[in-house]
This record gives structure tokens, C-alpha cells and sequence, in this order.
């Protein structure tokens, strides 16, 4: 009953085995260190929700509401900024629910890890919704076989497991394009050594999450194309696209305030890939930049609808 109603992680994850959880109710103390350290996973996904994932949701909503009415400029940027809403969103809400457990003494696996530093989507999926890819792997895939079968039914088995995750996520059939094009670019990144660079693999996967903001297959389809016939760099498309952020003469600062909240998000993931720890500077950065420009208030986390 503890363990099913765990209340950091019952609106969407991450999800924790009850053997990694239940040996440590015995043994759950408050330590001054693992508090500390969870102080600032909190902070830092407030961070990522309040100053990111909020300021950035707007500007994507208004572009999926009139894909055919604004500029195709606008396109590649609500793609982009989805792509960062998308991580800052769902890896800030995990880092709330897993930094509340570390202030109560208990671990939880990390379930992200720079996963926008990816090379092939082989090693994307070892860093995003790490504990969805390893249930996945654990309950769906070995079970089917593995990789320790042939070739083809290797590739079947991959193919299946995507589309199941497609099918969690979802039922249009946006969803199943979206499983199954990440199955297939799992399947041939090991094979393809252009699919392991680090800028086409971010590249595919900002793609990639257009089916999965879009309402539908339709709109996914109108969209994509729009973004390549479309496309121009005019004054006119820049200020367009600019104006979108809230309509207003506050547009530039505002997008200023959230581009520089994505910097700072991309210089943290970047020293955490290698290992760096620069906890005190980033915990004033997230502090003080959440308290000047975060939007409070304006939504739920995203993964909740799932």
C-alpha cells in the first residue's frame, strides 16, 4: 500500500521497483549531505518547470492552434522549444519528486541524464524516461527475446517494444508514427555512423516530438511540410515569430528571459555529462532567474495526462 501510493511519484513517475524501494524503509534516515543534494534537485526542477517549461508552453500552444497561419520561422522554433519544454517539464517534475525522496532518506534512480547529449538513439533512450526504458526493456523486450535471437526477429522485437510505448503515450495515430519511427532509428543507429553524432541525433528526436505535441496525424503531416516549403528568414517572419511569445511589446524580454534560462539549462547538463559539480553556481543561477522571470502558476506537468 506504501509502495503503490507513494505520493512523489503517483501523477507520473518515475518508476521505482519495489525492491529497490521496500529495503529501504528500514534503513531511511535524514542525512544533512543527501538532504542538501536534495534541496538542490528541487530547486532545480522548479527551475526547469517555472521558468522553461512554463515560459515556453505558450509559444508552442499558439503555433499548434494556427499551424497554417503563422510564419514557418515559427515552426522551427515551437519545435525547438518543445523539445526543451518537453525535457525541462517532465526531467523538472522528476527532479522535485526524487529530491523530496532524498530529503526523506530514500534513493531514487536518476531518470534523466543529459539525454540532449545523446549519440544515436540507442544512448538517447539509456537517458530519457530512464526508469519507463528500463521497465520496457525488462518487461517487454527480453521477454520477447531480447537480442538473443536473429537478426530479424531482433528487429521485430525492437519494433514491437516502440510500438508499446508509442501505444502508452496514446492511441492516434500519431503516437504509433512516433513509436515506430524511434524503434527503426533505435534499430539502425548502431549501424549508421551519421545516426551516433550528437547534432542528428538531437536534430531527429526535436522532430520526432512534433507528432507527439500534434493533435493529430493530419496536423502532424501539415506541419512538417510547412516547416521545408515555406521556410524564409525575412524581417517580417523574425518579427512575427517574435510577437508570438505574448503579443505584446514585452515579447523580446521575454524571450530573452527564457533563452537564457535554456542556456544555463544546456551549461548544467553539459558540466553534469563530464562529471563537473558547480552546485553553488547553479543553484544562485536557478534561484535568482526563477524569482526574476518564472511563470507561476500556469500549469500542470505535462507527463500527468499520460
Amino acid at each position: 500500500m506504501l509502495y503503490v501510493s507513494l505520493f512523489t511519484q503517483i501523477l507520473s513517475g518515475p518508476i521505482m521497483r519495489v525492491n529497490d524501494f521496500i529495503p529501504q524503509l528500514t534503513s531511511a534516515k535524514f542525512n544533512a549531505e543527501q538532504a542538501r543534494s536534495g534541496a538542490f534537485m528541487i530547486i532545480m526542477g522548479l527551475f526547469k518547470k517555472l521558468l522553461i517549461a512554463n515560459m515556453a508552453m505558450p509559444f508552442v500552444d499558439k503555433v499548434h492552434e494556427n499551424i497554417s497561419g503563422v510564419p514557418a520561422l515559427a515552426l522551427w522554433m515551437s519545435a525547438f522549444l518543445y523539445a526543451v519544454e518537453l525535457y525541462a517539464d517532465f526531467s523538472g517534475y522528476s527532479d522535485i519528486s526524487n529530491g523530496i525522496m532524498k530529503i526523506m532518506g530514500i534513493n531514487v534512480p536518476a531518470n534523466f541524464n543529459s539525454p540532449y547529449f545523446a549519440s544515436g538513439f540507442r544512448d538517447f533512450w539509456n537517458r530519457w524516461h530512464i526508469s519507463l526504458s528500463s521497465w520496457l526493456r525488462d518487461y517487454v523486450y527480453i521477454p520477447l527475446g531480447g537480442s538473443r535471437c536473429s537478426e530479424f526477429r531482433r528487429f521485430v522485437n525492437v519494433m514491437i517494444t516502440f510500438l508499446i510505448s508509442g501505444l502508452w503515450h496514446g492511441t492516434g495515430l500519431n503516437f504509433l508514427f512516433w513509436g515506430i519511427s524511434h524503434g527503426l532509428l533505435v534499430y539502425l543507429s548502431p549501424k549508421i555512423k551519421l545516426l551516433r553524432s550528437q547534432l542528428v541525433t538531437f536534430i531527429l528526436v526535436m522532430f520526432l516530438w512534433i507528432p507527439f505535441r500534434a493533435v493529430n496525424m493530419t496536423s502532424t503531416l501539415n506541419y512538417l511540410v510547412r516547416m521545408f516549403r515555406d521556410f524564409n528568414i525575412s524581417y517580417g517572419a523574425i518579427n512575427s515569430s517574435l510577437r508570438l511569445f505574448v503579443l505584446n511589446s514585452t515579447s523580446i524580454n521575454y524571450a530573452l528571459s527564457l533563452f537564457t534560462g535554456i542556456f544555463v539549462l544546456i551549461l548544467h547538463d553539459f558540466f553534469a555529462k563530464h562529471d563537473k559539480d558547480y552546485g553553488a553556481v547553479f543553484t544562485f543561477m536557478f534561484v535568482s532567474l526563477t524569482i526574476l522571470f518564472g511563470r507561476l502558476g500556469a500549469s500542470a506537468f505535462i507527463y500527468a495526462g499520460f
